[in-house]
């Protein structure tokens, strides 16, 4: 079987797929490709199985996934998928490289074997609206594969977390097998195959698959590192003139984003160009136009916000790429001296290849010598970059939370103190993290607190905005827009971690982030603002104030007098 130590033939091949040639490319992702985004594997939901379900785990023979899930009820099985993948892991490098791929036109159609829906919301995160089919479309008889050649389509192959009907046992792989052929079949006569993260065992789908005579187009076995397939697959794969291949060398993350980037796809806006990307994301809200020809209620409230908050944002915007205004385009904006205070968002843990599992294990590792290249391998990541930037400086830290990572506060808190030991660290609790409104008020109340309590003005306080959800960062943005408050962000496209020569993981140092200016500053000066956004009159007051009985109200406009 030919052995491809890089993914150059790839590329050449895919430079072919895209409109208005035929020619399309077909992913089939496994478990793996999500693997770093903490969804379980499959020996994951074995332990699972002996634990919740031992009467199923003991009659198990042999003891592997697809056996142990034989052993068990339908509703017992569902509940266990949905259990495992109902929470909402964050996408990951691969996902958002294979969404890339999707939007660039490259790449038509992905197939899935995992319950997971990080394809899905990957495309949704780039503003894409791939067409969705579920096991049950696929088996239905008015299921047509020419939507699906069109794309861009995700196919989820043993169904969804969420589904009526989801595919692990012997049985309903056998009887679903006409299924898989005629999506084969149809799929093969125009596609370039490619398959990363199967190891080759339990998945008689992707068995199926391989024992077709041979592939038109090609077929690329992407294998985890030099981990070969499983004999079963690499025997019914290394036949002459079959046209399968076996690519060496990669992880998921490490794959897809070299390929994006070998096939030039477009670098996403969320990460090249925050602040575009955040306005765009607020654009797409529309209400009833009567709401905000109402006098009072609900709706006329709901429709002030939201127009603020539209206005705000597009003022924001225009200031950042404007000439002689308070902020700098992206491309030129620089790092900003260190500061006493310092707000950060606290993301849900997520480690990546090399690094840690767990921020427990992370912040126990602190004294092994690759501590700061492991580390970095996480999202959380820019929190300790931010920290180690200002450590010389930082003496209060407040870190936004929301209720999924709550729980971490006190190991983001032991972090802090590796790099800045006299800091004082604080909560910063979201009831919701997806409300604009909530997050601008309790930053507020946050820049309120450290200038009561500890007598920091607004020059010595930078909100870093690197990490947390779209909403997240547009509602600290709109709290930042007064008093020369400062923002930071993290640039996501110079890779922080590497690996030398020997293939050892490698971190650049600190002094390193900061001379190649990946910290990127932003300082805002408030009166200046308020002329270029509002002329003579200052901005609206976006600041709920409690009502009698102590309720957040909705905010209305506070006009001040004339400056």
């Amino acid at each position: 079987m030919e052995q491809l130590r890089d993914i150059g033939r790839i590329v050449s091949e895919l430079k072919r797929c895209r409109p208005p040639s035929d020619l399309q490319c077909a992913l089939v992702i496994g478990a793996g490709c999500s693997a770093s985004a903490n969804v379980p594997l499959t020996e994951d939901l074995v332990k699972r199985i002996r634990v919740d379900y031992p009467n199923a785990y003991d009659r198990a023979d042999p003891k592997d996934y697809i056996h142990c899930m034989q052993e068990m009820t339908i509703a017992d099985r569902q509940d266990l998928i949905r259990d495992a993948f109902s929470k909402a892991p964050r996408i990951n490098a691969a996902h958002l490289a294979i969404a890339q791929l999707v939007k660039s036109e490259v790449v038509r159609c992905v197939l899935t074997t995992n319950f997971d829906s990080l394809i899905v919301r990957a495309c949704t995160f780039l503003g894409l609206e791939p067409a969705i089919y579920d096991f049950a479309a696929l088996d239905s008889d008015y299921f047509s594969t020419r939507p699906v050649s069109e794309g861009p389509a995700v196919i989820h192959l043993h169904g969804q977390h969420f589904g009526l009907v989801q595919v692990n046992v012997p049985e309903e792989f056998t009887h679903n097998s006409r299924v898989y052929n005629r999506l084969f079949d149809h799929l093969d006569n125009d596609c370039v195959w490619i398959l990363l993260g199967f190891s080759g065992r339990d998945n008689p789908t992707i068995e199926q698959l391989c024992q077709r005579p041979n592939f038109l187009h090609g077929l690329y076995w992407v294998a985890h590192g030099e981990k070969l397939p499983e004999p079963n697959i690499l025997g019914t794969l290394d036949q002459p003139g079959k046209g399968a291949f076996l690519v060496l060398g990669y992880d998921a993350d490490g794959f897809f984003t070299s390929l994006a980037r070998g096939l030039d796809c477009a670098q996403p806006k969320a990460l090249s160009a925050p602040l575009s990307y955040v306005r765009d994301l607020v654009d797409r809200l529309v209400l009833p136009d009567e709401w905000s020809k109402t006098a009072a209620g609900l709706e006329r409230e709901t429709a002030d916000s939201l127009q603020r908050s539209i206005t705000l944002i597009h003022r924001l915007q225009s200031l950042v790429e404007g000439k002689g205004l308070p902020f700098l385009p992206e491309e030129e904006l620089g790092t900003l001296a260190p500061a006493a205070g310092l707000i950060l968002n606290l993301p849900l843990y997520n480690g990546r290849e090399g690094g840690y599992g767990s921020p427990a294990e992370l912040v126990e590792s602190r004294d092994q010598p690759d501590f700061r290249a492991r580390a970095l391998q996480s999202n959380w990541g820019p929190l300790m970059v931010a920290v180690q930037y200002h450590a010389a400086k930082l003496r209060y830290c407040s870190i936004v939370c929301s209720a999924q990572v709550r729980q971490d506060f006190d190991l983001a808190a032991q972090l802090i103190a590796l790099f800045a030991p006299n800091t004082k660290c604080s909560a910063v609790n979201l009831r919701d993290p997806n409300s604009i409104l909530e997050v601008q008020r309790q930053i507020g109340d946050t820049y309120d607190t450290f200038t009561r309590e500890e007598g920091l003005g607004p020059k010595d306080i930078v909100a870093d905005i690197t990490s947390g959800n779209s909403v997240m960062t547009a509602g600290i943005v709109l709290a930042t827009l007064d008093d020369e408050r400062a923002i930071e962000y993290l640039r996501q496209d110079p890779p922080l971690t590497g690996k030398d020569s020997e293939g050892n993981l490698t971190a650049l140092t600190p002094d390193q982030i900061h001379e190649r200016q990946i910290l990127i500053g932003i300082r805002t000066s408030a009166a200046m603002v308020r002329r270029a956004m509002f002329g003579k009159v200052a901005p609206y007051e976006l600041r709920a104030t409690p009502d009698e009985d102590g309720v957040a109200a909705a905010p209305g406009p506070q006009v001040q007098e004339s400056i």
